[in-house]
């Protein structure tokens, strides 16, 4: 027959260690626990996954808007040099027509005309001669024109590149900070996983160590009646309560022993 003080000293031993292990009193809980843990680390692993297609877009986005900046700069470059060279060659024919309207001024003046008019022997070459003149003035004036309105026309075109770049820098500043937003969230997710994880573990450790103790518990109650069980058969009705009494102390509530005393 088993030691009676040993199975009542295990007994009480084990009944501290249950409640030093509040955490442990609900099996149910506590697999609820488990659950919804597992429940809050699939739900996060989505948000963590959406979260990392948003970023790996965003970055993707800023590549491309670096890529359009720098081509746009190429572009503004180009026309800058196209617009100097426009106001070169613009600069170039008006200083060209100011030495033929001098020219024209010093060999054609009022005083000049009216010279070759009264030695000129043929009407028809002095006529010819002016219409040349008044198409010369034309074509000057047609040229600096048309120059004019190129300049105009590179500058506003520069002007445009130099607002669209502006706006592409806007657009890459706007989704810098949307990276570093999501870089933030995505870091607080992964770290709230992380938690997760740990408090998952936790709780399955716990839930494994409480059912530990239950078998424990059973196997000392399956001693405890054995024992007491094995008293009543001897007559020890001492111990038989004895037995009894600690099957109930120890949660087994319906455990009694009714024998009666019995002879001494």
């Amino acid at each position: 027959m088993l030691n009676k003080k040993w199975i009542a000293a295990g007994l009480a031993a084990l009944m501290l260690m249950m409640q030093a292990a509040p955490v442990f009193a609900d099996p149910a809980t506590a697999q609820a626990q488990i659950v919804d843990l597992e429940t809050k680390k699939t739900e996060l692993l989505g948000e963590i996954d959406s979260l990392s297609v948003q970023l790996i877009t965003s970055m993707a986005e800023i590549e491309d808007l670096k890529v359009q900046i720098d081509d746009k700069g190429e572009e503004i470059e180009d026309t800058t040099s196209d617009l100097k060279g426009a106001e070169k060659v613009r600069q170039t024919e008006y200083d060209a027509m100011k030495k033929r309207i001098q020219y024209l001024y010093e060999k054609g003046g009022d005083a000049s005309w009216l010279e070759t008019l009264l030695n000129s022997d043929d009407l028809s070459n002095l006529l010819t001669q002016a219409e040349y003149t008044e198409k010369l003035y034309k074509y000057d004036r047609d040229c600096l024109m048309e120059y004019a309105q190129t300049i105009d026309r590179i500058a506003a075109l520069k002007s445009q590149q130099e607002e669209e770049k502006t706006s592409l820098e806007n657009l890459k500043s706007a989704q810098e900070t949307n990276q570093a937003n999501l870089t933030a969230l995505l870091d607080q997710a992964k770290a709230q996983y992380t938690d997760y994880d740990a408090q998952l573990a936790v709780a399955i450790q716990k839930a494994a160590e409480y059912q530990a103790l239950v078998v424990q518990q059973e196997a000392l109650y399956q001693e405890l009646a054995t024992a007491q069980a094995d008293a009543i058969a001897s007559g020890d009705t001492e111990a038989a309560e004895a037995y009894a009494a600690q099957l109930y102390s120890a949660g087994g509530g319906s455990a009694s022993y009714s024998g009666g005393s019995q002879g001494g």
